[in-house]
């Protein structure tokens, strides 16, 4: 059987390599049991460094390695418990006061409650409610208050309906009182009825019949006269059928001062405060006066000045307004 040379050489190769191991093996054992030696002997340990382990590698480099999921804190609703000022948000904590979203952790939502802009925002929450508060007792005192005001003026109303003296109202509260004690007890005498006529129940009623008028004929009767005071007075009295009502009514209109008392004067002031009440002068289909001359005189009268104005309207002489 022939040999190659190539195969000689890698044979005599191959052996040379093993030699050479083996003595660098013997080489390195003896130089370990030489320091090892000297060690003990000189009492320092010396630390000879191991090299890193090289992790091994199973299967594809490329695929994709396993991480582990983090835990991820979820909105507990027991956290409302003890802070009103904290709610639920698209899974989140969310403060109501500051308008800010938090992270779900219970450090941070105590840490976020010791916060200055936190503490000021329940201050003002504080405020307002107080606030609220004094606003609710002010009203709850503002409707008994009205309650005991609206049997007031029905007691007035009650004597101006009827023709009674308004001094009347001097014993009768004390009367309303004794026969209902659980109820306010109401204080009003005539002076004070009196200003409730003026301020209250006067506009009220002037307003209503003001506001027939605007779309009902009626007709006017209108005296001139003096007070005791010796003040010139205008007596408005006015004559419709109420829209809804069957029967002809006369009503209190007006009682107007006047410092001018010819025709001109009286006609100046009654039209102007007809206009006053938005009410149009074609509505008016009737006048009654007394017989003065400054009312129903032949060439300067009141009834003169109406023509004149082109007022249709039928005057009836004789007529006096009691007052």
């Amino acid at each position: 059987m022939k040999i190659n040379n190539s195969t000689k050489n890698v044979g005599s190769y191959v052996a040379r390599e093993s030699i050479t191991t083996f003595i660098r093996i013997n080489l390195l054992s003896r130089c370990t049991a030489t320091a090892s030696t000297k060690s003990r002997a000189s009492g320092v340990i010396e630390v000879v460094p191991v090299p890193a382990p090289v992790a091994e590698t199973h299967g594809d480099e490329n695929e994709p390695q396993i991480k582990k999921k983090k835990y991820v804190q979820k909105y507990k609703p027991e956290w409302e418990k003890s802070r009103e000022w904290l709610k639920c948000y698209e899974m989140k904590a969310f403060c109501k006061l500051c308008n800010c979203s938090l992270a779900n952790d219970v450090t941070l939502l105590e840490r976020h409650s010791k916060l200055a802009k936190h503490q000021n925002a329940v201050k003002v929450k504080e405020t307002n409610h107080l606030k609220q508060l004094s606003v609710t007792e002010s009203l709850s005192q503002k409707t008994a208050s009205t309650e005991k005001l609206s049997k007031e003026i029905t007691m007035v109303m009650h004597c101006v309906q009827h023709s009674l003296a308004l001094k009347t109202m001097s014993t009768l509260p004390q009367l309303f009182n004794f026969m209902y004690p659980s109820d306010k007890h109401i204080q009003c005498c005539s002076t004070k009825s009196a200003a409730m006529v003026k301020s209250i129940l006067g506009p009220y009623a002037r307003e209503k019949i003001a506001k027939e008028l605007r779309s009902t004929r009626f007709s006017l009767i209108m005296d001139e006269g003096t007070d005791i005071s010796m003040t010139k007075c205008l007596v408005l009295i006015v004559r419709y059928l109420p829209p809804d009502k069957n029967t002809v009514e006369d009503c209190f209109f007006g009682l107007l001062e006047i410092e001018d008392a010819t025709a001109q004067g009286l006609y100046n002031v009654t039209v102007s405060y007809l206009n006053s009440m938005n009410i149009p002068l074609v509505n008016m289909i009737g006048l009654a006066t007394d017989n003065a001359a400054v009312m129903r005189g032949r060439y300067n009268s009141v009834r003169k000045k109406n023509f004149k104005m082109q007022i249709k309207a039928y005057f009836i002489k004789g007529a006096r307004a009691t007052h």
